[in-house]
């Protein structure tokens, strides 16, 4: 069966441990316990597979095959199939057993997994939407660039006065939302002076 993604797998007795267990330390990993002769469970893994393609990194999907790994069945107490279990910093946080709608699926990684942003082609809408999220210094960085293409866009200057706001740069703010407001023309996106 050929994997549709690097955020999709099979894990192994041998090597559970490294990419179930070491890998949900860095994000969750959900586990499909499924079997070649379990209905329910090759009607689960498409839609398993098109959740873990959604979340683009944020979210692993391993695969195990009962039949062939007794081992981590009986590790885990697996009694029926379907069965997901979803692994964090190491442990099995959530799951559920048998098939579930795509809903219940997501409603259950919800307070697990961060959702990316989605991937805006406008570079303001993407400094935005990192801005939103709190990552401040990566849409001032998109800010400056965008800005040193065009520094006429008083929506990117407002939201690069913001930025900067937030580092506690106050009075570099103020000189970029005082251009904003000075001229209606073209403002001059002000050079941060050297202290």
């Amino acid at each position: 069966m050929t994997q549709p993604s690097p955020y999709i797998f099979d894990a192994t007795t041998a090597d559970f441990d490294q990419s179930v267990i070491e890998n949900s330390f860095h994000k969750p990993v959900l586990v499909d316990f499924w079997a070649e002769w379990c209905a329910p469970c090759k009607a689960l893994m498409p839609m398993l597979q098109q959740i873990a393609e959604s979340y683009q990194g944020e979210l692993l999907l391993a695969k195990v095959d009962c039949d062939a790994e007794q081992d981590i069945v009986a590790r885990f107490g697996i009694r029926s199939l379907p069965t997901v279990v979803l692994f964090k910093d190491g442990q099995p946080v959530d799951g559920f057993a048998g098939a579930q709608p795509e809903s219940a699926v997501r409603k259950m990684l919800e307070p697990h997994v961060q959702m990316p942003p989605p991937v805006a082609a406008d570079p303001l809408e993407q400094a935005e939407a990192l801005f939103a999220e709190g990552r401040i210094g990566d849409a001032e960085a998109l800010l400056k660039v965008l800005l040193g293409e065009d520094n006429s866009n008083a929506k990117a200057l407002i939201l690069y006065g913001r930025c900067l706001a937030e580092r506690g740069e106050l009075g570099e703010a103020q000189v970029v939302l005082d251009a904003v407001r000075a001229t209606s023309t073209r403002p001059r996106w002000p050079v941060p002076r050297r202290s």
